[in-house]
């Protein structure tokens, strides 16, 4: 049977986003960021990192603004 983020503890489903990252990871950033209007601290949240974790990896893949 395989483990499901229900399946979680309450502590752990924070991280479940971040196991998805590991292949298309700025692609995942980008659909975060038009799912939230843009919003970082909603896409770290989401994505279970800090935002200065989230700025790092904006400028890796050169997703900043300006």
């Amino acid at each position: 049977s395989e483990l499901t983020a229900e399946m979680l503890p309450a502590a752990d489903k924070r991280d479940q986003h971040s196991s998805v990252l590991k292949g298309g990871e700025k692609q995942k950033i980008i659909d975060y960021l038009e799912e939230c209007g843009g919003n970082i601290s909603e896409v770290a949240r989401l994505m279970g990192i800090s935002r200065k974790t989230l700025y790092k990896k904006l400028n890796k893949y050169n997703l900043r603004k300006g």
